[in-house]
């Protein structure tokens, strides 16, 4: 759709641009590892100006300008949402922190 001499977009798709594997990270010198030993696949997607990872279910939200800093940024978003979900007493936690806390611990365990 043309708008005077200018092109309108109307939508953008996004596009899935490869995945990230994921079976431990660290947290506080601890190792977290994935309980059933399958590292967990997380799509890489790009919507034409970022890269970005997501799991609402276990708070993951990465998003990166380079596709190439995406695991570590996975990697840090994992451990920030291990520290303040998974470690916390339930008491501080709201209905939604619990379920995020609730997934967590089902997919991973600390092991060190």
């Amino acid at each position: 759709m043309y708008k005077g001499a200018k092109l309108t977009i109307m939508s953008i798709k996004t596009a899935q641009f490869g995945s990230l594997l994921i079976s431990t990270f660290f947290v506080y010198g601890k190792q977290i590892k994935v309980k059933n030993n399958q590292p967990i696949r997380f799509s890489i997607e790009y919507d034409g100006t970022v890269y970005y990872v997501e799991d609402v279910d276990i708070g993951v939200y990465v998003y990166s300008l380079k596709k190439e800093s995406l695991q570590r940024e996975l990697n840090e978003n994992l451990a920030v949402v291990w520290s303040e979900y998974a470690l916390e007493k339930n008491k501080n936690l709201t209905a939604g922190g619990k379920e995020l806390k609730r997934n967590l611990l089902r997919l991973f365990t600390e092991v060190s």
